[in-house]
């Protein structure tokens, strides 16, 4: 890919680092976003933009694969990933990157990337299957989510909730208790993202349907689980996930946005 230069003008004179005292964390740099649909875009890009980030968004089918000189790369990629972009995501990544996967970058197109969900750790399998079967609940559905890491820079910086909710794991016991939480409206949930890894992750957020919400969902699709955000070290670098994202009322949202903006700029 091939600069115009005002860009390259615009990347050499970067914002000033700014270093929180909350750990080593700096505000701004930047940042590439690889997207295949363009309705959502406008808004995440504005609100990576207020963080002090300099942007740089492009298709996968017309980005030449180079991450030289980005801080973060920000992916949301509807169809399946092109190999050699998919090769160059987790090369980024494994070699100290940033990388930042958000909504539809882990839906069930992925199933024709298997090496994308094996760096991720998640399993996606087809509607159909009798375990597990890839489930989404939307497009204008509203439900919680909610702060597994009330701790963690990425869910707590600058970040005021406006309600709690009580949360159990099926599967750890660790996650069970009362936390803080946001609601997110007209949106949409997936279901049966299965962590593979779930030891090498730190879980970050969960979703929860209302009990109305459950009794309409099949058997083998749970109402809540801890897959709508997590932490992972990838390498030399890190990797977010973060589920929601799937309208532009999304990217408004002043919790998930800041959470954003929090994984964008959270130093280890």
């Amino acid at each position: 890919m091939k600069l115009p230069v005002t860009i390259l003008l615009c990347l050499l004179f970067l914002p000033v680092t700014v270093w929180a005292q909350q750990g080593v964390v700096k505000s701004g740099g930047n940042a590439l976003i690889i997207a295949d649909k363009a309705d959502e875009m406008p808004e995440l890009r504005k609100l990576i933009q207020s963080g002090g980030w300099v942007t740089i968004q492009i298709a996968q089918k017309d980005w030449d694969t180079s991450t030289s000189g980005f801080d973060a790369v920000v992916v949301y990629i509807h169809e399946p990933i092109l190999e050699a972009v998919e090769k160059a995501l987790i090369d980024y990544a494994e070699q100290g990157g940033r990388l930042l996967v958000v909504h539809h970058a882990l839906a069930s197109a992925k199933m024709k990337n298997p090496r994308w969900l094996k760096f991720l750790g998640v399993s996606i399998v087809p509607k159909s299957a009798p375990d597990y079967p890839w489930f989404v609940s939307g497009d204008n559905i509203t439900f919680t989510v909610v702060n597994l890491m009330p701790k963690h820079y990425i869910t707590s910086n600058g970040i005021k909730y406006d309600k709690k909710t009580a949360y159990r794991s099926l599967t750890r016991k660790e996650l069970n208790g009362e936390f803080s939480a946001f609601v997110l409206e007209r949106s949409e949930v997936f279901h049966n993202q299965r962590n593979t890894d779930a030891d090498t992750k730190i879980p970050l957020l969960a979703y929860q349907l209302d009990a109305a919400q459950a009794e309409k969902l099949p058997a083998n699709v749970p109402a809540f689980d801890e897959t709508a955000g997590w932490l992972k070290k990838t390498g030399k670098g890190w990797t977010v996930y973060l589920q929601p994202g799937h309208t532009s009322s999304d990217f408004r949202h002043p919790v998930f946005g800041k959470i954003i903006l929090n994984a964008l700029d959270w130093k280890e």
